[in-house]
């Protein structure tokens, strides 16, 4: 099985299985559309629905599997799956339900809940979310062999981040006059940095790298212009805002969007 990830929690996993010796099928599985991608809970909002949209015109089965990602940002980073049978409580997070059947053009919800009753940090989790295809029969010429079946399966995977509540931000930035960059989050929520660039004095602007600062990291950058004003976008969950780093700047501000 050959699957990909991409930032934004999308999915696309293809099984390729050698199942004869003439011949291929090639099968396309049930389209499916999924929103929202990233959930905030809290204390105070504790539970949001994911809406599942069936695209075909026939019965959709999906199912929804939840992971909770461990140590982002570190060297120990890793996933860690919810087992079926394990008590949800001590997991954090519950997505209910499991499993569905969505008539043709038709929506159906998926529940998740928030578990904790208080937080201290973040908690990250990951919802994949995707049709469950029929075993397929006898989909070649029974006079023929059939060489392979290729079933690919366009899935997703929501976002879902318990933050504490309240949140404190408390983002340390230390730029040198050679262009070094170091930002620390000391707070316990994370922030993260997109559609960065640094400009030079006569003209002329490079692109910055994308980066999410986890509560309790540090992250080390070399910018290519020195000391100018690196420019990004901050994203939190306070909402988005646009920030600008020079030698002076110590603390980045975290502002609400509302």
């Amino acid at each position: 099985m050959m699957k990909f990830k991409t930032l934004t929690g999308f999915f696309a996993v293809a099984t390729l299985l050698a199942v004869g010796m003439m011949g291929s099928v090639a099968y396309a599985g049930q389209g499916i559309n999924v929103a929202p991608m990233i959930i905030h809970l809290n204390r105070l909002h504790r539970y949001e629905d994911i809406l599942v949209y069936n695209e075909g015109a026939t019965n959709a089965y999906v199912e929804a599997t939840v992971s909770q990602e461990v140590e982002l940002g570190t060297k120990q980073q890793h996933q860690v799956d919810f087992t079926p049978g394990e008590d949800p409580s001590s997991f954090g997070l519950l997505a209910s339900p499991s499993k569905l059947i969505i008539p043709g053009h038709q929506m159906r919800k998926i529940r998740v809940y928030d578990l904790f009753s208080k937080v201290s940090t973040d908690h990250f989790y990951s919802i994949v979310i995707k049709p469950v295809e029929p075993e397929i029969e006898a989909m070649a010429n029974p006079k023929h062999h059939l060489l392979a079946y290729l079933n690919i399966v366009v899935a997703y995977s929501p976002l879902v981040i318990i933050n504490p509540y309240p949140t404190h931000y408390d983002i340390q930035v230390n730029m040198t006059p050679s262009g070094d960059l170091t930002i620390k989050n000391a707070g316990n929520s994370y922030v993260s940095f997109h559609d960065g660039k640094q400009c030079r004095s006569q003209g002329g602007c490079k692109s910055l790298p994308y980066h999410v600062l986890y509560a309790g990291t540090t992250w080390h950058v070399t910018l290519p212009y020195g000391a100018n004003p690196a420019q990004y976008k901050m994203i939190s969950a306070q909402g988005l805002q646009s920030i600008t780093i020079t030698p002076s700047v110590k603390t980045l501000v975290v502002k609400s969007a509302g």
